[in-house]
């Protein structure tokens, strides 16, 4: 999956991933999505910085 977001932020300049989620350690999951832009240099792609948004928490009890 990343192989591709990266080819579509270089070629677009920005792209957003669909959501997906984590398991946390104790228990249930949150729900992120990543945004991502490229940052030039010199007119050439130099990094890629993504910022990562939690849209929803899932807990479990125990």
């Amino acid at each position: 999956m990343w192989t591709t977001v990266t080819g579509v932020v270089i070629s677009k300049g920005q792209s957003e991933t669909c959501r997906y989620r984590f398991l946390a350690k104790t228990g249930g999951y949150a729900w992120v999505v990543t945004q991502a832009t490229v940052i030039y240099d010199k007119q050439k792609p130099h990094s890629i910085v993504c910022v990562n948004y939690v849209i929803r928490v899932e807990l479990t009890e125990l």
